[in-house]
């Protein structure tokens, strides 16, 4: 019988159907706390320990408890913060060399088989695995003590789309095995559409509460909503002629040498060296249908209000806009960003990844695809809601969430997890060779 201890667990979603297919886990690490309680809630059959795996005591701890509960096969899937695209990439990122502590739990607990998941980037990252200032590639560190342990191992990228998940998401499984076993890759699936997926649900307003569990829609600016019902699905609203994304652009400015005081609306106020206030004149460029004309407008500088000492101290330096309109009032121009973002999906497509900012509808394809209403704007301004999120990543409709866990750490855990039915699949095709 298959017995499994879970590292860097998450909340356990990666387990969501192990104990289904015959590879109960029984016994997982988290390093915070409200993970670990959001994990006992789901998993009151076992313990998980709350802990820095990296702490003697708590490696030790998860060791003993381990060998008690007779161990056979480990799932880890360390944090990819270090390594992933999205991330900084640093080199000496402590958290790259969490890889080591798995291996040797290995080490400790010789187990059947290990399975490691982690961004396809984690295999060419570079790490001091034994401390003596040579560095080497996390797959060549891996390779060297399966070898050294006497385990086979298979390093592939697999993309959840091809393995019954409606989502794009490809990441690094490394398959450590004991050379009584095989294992084959699994079979490849036809992609499941967003439609498919999520289609049967209703149409939810900003901000609205259905009556469906989970099916809730996240409150966005007037701005966003605006910017969005003007998006057709799968499209970016940077293509917008008029409704996109857009932001009063400023600079910081130095006028005639001396100071100036931030403030929110115009005129703007100029101190000089002993903090009073004067009179002054600047020039601003005009913006005309958004294109900047070559022409400028003077702006006057002038004491209109009471200010005091401490106001003035507070912030000695104004943000001036890049460019005004022909009255005097700031200028919106395009915001930064890529195109990407406040983008919609695509209905006839698998998801994009879902990340941790699934959230925020400046993301990376976070929002919903909408469906074209009969004054020709598009339904659903908004992001994915907690249940879309729930079957994109392959989770059940009735996933067991506790009440005290918050909109942001749903999305937050959803964005870190290995997608459940792509973990099964894999293991599903391990076989002891008679």
């Amino acid at each position: 019988m298959f017995k499994g201890l879970s590292l860097f667990a998450n909340v356990g979603i990666g387990e969501t159907y192990l104990k289904e297919i015959g590879y109960p886990i029984v016994l997982a690490n988290e390093l915070l706390k409200d993970r670990c309680k959001f994990y006992s809630h789901q998993n009151s059959d076992h313990e998980i320990i709350q802990g820095d795996i990296t702490n003697t005591e708590i490696f030790n701890l998860i060791i003993k408890e381990a060998k008690e509960k007779n161990v056979n096969f480990i799932l880890a899937t360390p944090p990819c913060q270090g390594m992933s695209l999205l991330g900084k990439q640093e080199e000496h990122d402590p958290r790259n060399l969490l890889i080591t502590k798995v291996i040797k739990a290995v080490e400790e607990l010789d187990p059947e088989f290990i399975l490691i998941e982690n961004v396809p980037q984690m295999y060419e990252t570079k790490i001091d695995a034994f401390g003596d200032g040579n560095f080497l590639t996390i797959k060549n560190y891996l390779q060297l003590m399966a070898d050294k342990l006497g385990y086979n191992i298979k390093f592939d990228v697999f993309n959840a789309a091809d393995y019954g998940t409606p989502q794009h998401r490809k990441r690094a499984f490394t398959r450590i095995f004991k050379k009584t076993y095989e294992w084959k890759d699994p079979e490849k699936q036809n992609w499941i559409t967003v439609k498919e997926a999520i289609g049967d649900l209703p149409i939810l307003k900003n901000g609205e509460v259905s009556e469906i569990l989970h099916h809730n829609a996240k409150k966005h600016s007037k701005n966003e909503v605006e910017w969005l019902s003007h998006t057709p699905s799968g499209c970016s609203s940077r293509d917008n002629k008029v409704f996109y994304p857009k932001t009063i652009r400023m600079q910081k400015q130095i006028v005639n040498g001396e100071k100036t005081l931030k403030l929110e609306n115009f005129p703007l106020y100029v101190i000089d060296s002993n903090n009073k206030l004067i009179e002054n004149k600047i020039k601003i460029e005009i913006m005309k249908n958004n294109v900047p004309s070559g022409l400028f407008k003077e702006i006057c500088v002038k004491d209109y209000s009471n200010l005091t000492k401490n106001q003035l101290d507070k912030d000695a330096t104004t943000h001036l806009p890049e460019y005004i309109n022909e009255d005097g009032t700031p200028a919106y121009q395009p915001m930064k960003g890529f195109k990407s973002t406040y983008s919609r999906m695509s209905w006839d497509k698998p998801a994009p990844t879902i990340t941790m900012n699934n959230g925020s509808l400046g993301g990376q394809q976070n929002c919903h695809p909408g469906r074209q209403q009969k004054d020709g704007t598009y339904s659903d301004a908004r992001v994915l809601s907690h249940l879309e999120l729930f079957r994109l990543m392959g989770l059940p409709d009735n996933w067991n969430v506790p009440n005290w866990a918050s909109d942001s750490m749903v999305r937050h855990v959803i964005g870190e997890a290995i997608p459940p039915k792509l973990t099964m699949e894999i293991i599903k095709c391990l076989k002891k060779i008679l």
